[in-house]
C-alpha cells in the first residue's frame, strides 16, 4: 500500500516538474494566444535551458529511482512468496508425518488390545483346564487315601487354590506390566505432541 502511494507521488512529481518546463519553455504561447497578432519567437535565456536541462535531469532520476524501488518491491514480494510457499509445504510434510505416526501409534495400541484379549482367553482356558484337573485329582485323592470326600476335597482344594493363586497371580502381574508400559508410553507420546503444538 506505501508502495504504490510511492509510485503516485513519484508520478505527481514528474507531472508537476514537466508542467514547470512547460510553462518556462513556453510561457509566450499563452499571452500569444490571447493576442491576435503573433508574437515574435521567445528568446530562451542560458538559465531557461539550465533550468530545463536540471528539470529533465530531476523527472529522470525520480523515475529511475521510482522503477529501482518497484523492482525492489517486486523482488521483496516474489522472495516472500517463495519463503511462505516454503513454510507452507514444510509444515505439511511436518502434519503428514505426525499423522502417519499417530496412525502407527493407533494400530499398535489395537495389537496390543487384541494381544490382551487373548491372554485373557488363555487365562480363561486355563482355568477351565485345572477345574477339570481339580475334578480328576480329587476323584483319584478319594480312591487311593480312601479319605472322606470332604476330607479330599479340601486337601484338592487348598493345593489348587495355591496353584490358581500363584498363576494367576503371575498373569495378572505380567498384563498390568504390559498395561502400564502401553500408557507410559502413550501418555509420553501424547505430551511430546501436545509440546510441539
Amino acid at each position: 500500500m506505501y508502495q504504490l502511494l510511492f509510485i503516485l507521488l513519484v508520478l505527481l512529481v514528474v507531472i508537476l516538474a514537466m508542467t514547470v518546463i512547460y510553462l518556462v519553455v513556453n510561457p509566450s504561447k499563452k499571452q500569444a494566444t490571447s493576442q491576435s497578432q503573433p508574437a515574435p519567437a521567445p528568446k530562451i535565456d542560458v538559465d531557461d535551458h539550465v533550468l530545463v536541462n536540471e528539470a529533465r535531469s530531476k523527472a529522470k532520476e525520480i523515475i529511475l529511482e521510482a522503477r529501482d524501488n518497484a523492482s525492489k518491491i517486486k523482488g521483496d514480494a516474489e522472495e516472500y512468496v517463495c519463503v511462505t510457499k516454503q513454510s507452507v509445504v514444510e509444515l505439511e510434510k511436518t502434519f503428514a508425518l505426525e499423522k502417519a505416526q499417530l496412525d502407527a501409534k493407533d494400530r499398535d495400541l489395537e495389537n496390543k488390545a487384541k494381544t490382551l484379549k487373548l491372554a485373557k482367553d488363555a487365562l480363561d482356558k486355563k482355568q477351565q483346564d485345572l477345574d477339570s484337573l481339580f475334578d480328576s485329582q480329587k476323584q483319584q485323592l478319594e480312591k487311593v487315601a480312601n479319605l472322606t470326600k470332604d476330607e479330599a476335597r479340601k486337601l484338592l482344594l487348598d493345593k489348587l487354590d495355591k496353584e490358581l493363586i500363584e498363576e494367576k497371580g503371575k498373569r495378572i502381574r505380567q498384563i498390568e506390566e504390559d498395561i502400564k508400559k502401553t500408557a507410559d508410553k502413550k501418555a509420553q507420546e501424547i505430551l511430546v505432541d501436545v509440546m510441539r503444538f
